[in-house]
């Protein structure tokens, strides 16, 4: 398959729920204008390079102790619409939470997600039942995802969140 075991693990963990999804970033080509950073904790963190600036899609201090705060922001309960998967530190601390219906994550630009799934271990994200992960999907599949799969009697509240640095640009 690949010589990148983090690559290779990652496409295993997403073809486990989605092997579609799995072979269509599988096809796709990465974003040559994303690159990583070192946190000052040593973890790395994807890098938007937009006319010669370089946009950190995540805290360059310590995102992992960051994306710990955004869960007591919200409810202990619901189904999360994210938009941008950036490297997961936004999203992995929702997965401890089991009260938690689902994590619908939408990401517009599968080539950013093949080059993070370069560098990045998310099967944790991709492993988990719970999450949905949408790749550059026209707005009316979203759309019908989450009125086929979004319960307010059974979910609860439908929170979103958003990677801010990927929609600030």
């Amino acid at each position: 398959m690949s010589d990148n075991p983090i690559l290779e693990r990652n496409f295993l963990a997403l073809a486990a729920n989605n092997s579609e999804l799995s072979a269509r970033i599988g096809s796709t080509s990465p974003l040559k204008e994303l690159t990583f950073i070192k946190a000052r904790t040593g973890v790395l963190v994807p890098a938007l390079k937009v006319n010669s600036r370089l946009t950190p899609l995540h805290s360059t201090f310590d995102p992992l102790k960051e994306g710990e705060r955004l869960p007591g922001l919200y409810s202990n309960t619901g189904y999360l619409v994210i938009f941008g998967i950036g490297a997961g530190y936004h999203i992995n601390p929702f997965l401890k939470n089991k009260r938690i219906a689902n994590i619908l994550i939408i990401e517009k630009n599968p080539y950013l997600l093949r080059r993070v799934m370069e560098n990045i271990d998310l099967r944790r994200l991709f492993m988990d039942t719970r999450v949905q992960l949408l790749v550059d999907e026209e707005p009316i599949t979203i759309k019908e995802n989450i009125l086929t799969n979004y319960f307010p009697a059974i979910a609860g509240d439908l929170k979103t969140l958003t990677l801010r640095p990927l929609f600030d640009l």
